[in-house]
């Protein structure tokens, strides 16, 4: 619960969303995944299937990823 609470306590309006971002790559470092910040690279993706063009930019606002290495990979990928 403490969690959740923390999170929601953190900016995150559009355009400002970083301090909420870097609280999520912290639970995935205390879980013991390895967090990654990842930026959206708009000229990557505007060529793609279904992409649609938004009125804000990306800068500071990185896609969080925790990374859970197993040493036998098998069954299902889980994204959130």
């Amino acid at each position: 619960m403490k969690h959740l609470q923390n999170f929601v306590a953190c900016p995150s309006v559009l355009g400002h969303e970083l301090s909420a971002q870097e609280y999520v790559a912290g639970i995935y470092d205390e879980l013991g995944y390895a967090p990654k910040m990842l930026p959206v690279d708009i000229d990557r993706l505007k060529n793609t299937k279904g992409f649609s063009p938004s009125d804000w930019g990306y800068d500071n606002r990185p896609n969080v990823v925790g990374v859970h290495d197993v040493k036998n990979p098998e069954g299902k990928s889980l994204i959130f």
